[in-house]
């Protein structure tokens, strides 16, 4: 669970610095939005795949650490 957060904070933070920068340069929020949506409208098939098992991998992590049973001491 830690894993996620942390993941989710930097993706935050990360997309916080980079509209922060854009609308420090001038651009309008129209403009900054679609400068943070443009890369995901230019990747192809594979690159979509190539994310969506990183992104698998991450959740896989978090949820089998959920549901893992501790282990008991005699």
């Amino acid at each position: 669970m830690k894993l996620l957060g942390i993941f989710l904070l930097l993706f935050v933070l990360s997309i916080g610095f980079d509209f922060l920068i854009d609308v420090i340069m001038g651009s309008g929020i129209r403009g900054v939005l679609t400068n943070i949506k443009n890369p995901f409208f230019l990747m192809t098939p594979p690159e979509y795949f190539i994310i969506l098992v990183l992104f698998l991998l991450l959740l896989k992590n978090t949820i089998f650490s959920t549901f893992k049973k501790p282990k008991q001491k005699d």
